[in-house]
């Protein structure tokens, strides 16, 4: 091997050796984010900023209206946060919280009417949270501690600040067509049909 091919090898081994333990390397293992400081406040400001937007099976824009996992999607983008599509694959990001240890910005879920994460929310403080209601027919603020969401509820997630922005979100601000989908995979976010 001459000496420029040589030169190149090394330099292409170099940078996948920088690479890899970015992207995962194929472990499963998820990525480390980097330390941006998202304040909790401006998240729920800019969530609250959304109160009255109509609900929307499959929604993931203001424009247009939310769903609940399309919502929670949509606020976290906002700070640079990805999150994924669905409500159950939220649930399988971050940190599990204990009901009783929840911070402002930490992602709350329920299990209604189909097992496992079927409806998402983002914690404001002092027991209230906000979501996209299909019941409700909007964006809205409730309480966990009103009987039905203590009935429903799954588990909470701490995902600040370990989602980010991944290179398959929109390169707008706009979520109308945010991540790529699976085949088979359902339109929207939230699996629970009807919610409070």
């Amino acid at each position: 091997m001459n000496t420029k091919h040589s030169r190149k090898l090394v330099l292409i081994l170099w940078l996948l050796a920088l690479a890899l333990p970015q992207i995962g390397c194929g472990t499963g293992k998820r990525l480390q984010a980097p330390h941006w400081d998202i304040d909790p406040g401006n998240l729920i400001q800019t969530a609250r900023g959304q109160l009255g937007v109509t609900y929307l099976a499959g929604g993931s824009a203001p424009t247009t209206g939310f769903d609940c996992s399309g919502f929670t999607q949509w606020v976290f983008w906002q700070h640079g946060l990805a999150l994924p599509r669905q409500s159950y694959d939220q649930y399988q990001m971050g940190e599990s919280i204990s009901r009783g240890k929840l911070h402002t910005g930490d992602l709350v879920f329920f299990e209604i009417e189909k097992k496992g994460a079927s409806h998402v929310g983002i914690y404001v403080d002092r027991d209230r949270f906000i979501h996209s209601s299909s019941t409700g027919g909007r964006v809205r603020e409730d309480f966990l501690g009103d009987p039905y969401w203590k009935d429903h509820f799954l588990g909470a997630r701490r995902v600040l600040p370990l989602a980010y922005k991944s290179a398959f979100g929109p390169s707008s601000g706009s979520l109308s067509s945010p991540l790529p989908r699976v085949r088979g995979e359902q339109t929207g976010g939230c699996r629970c049909g009807m919610n409070r």
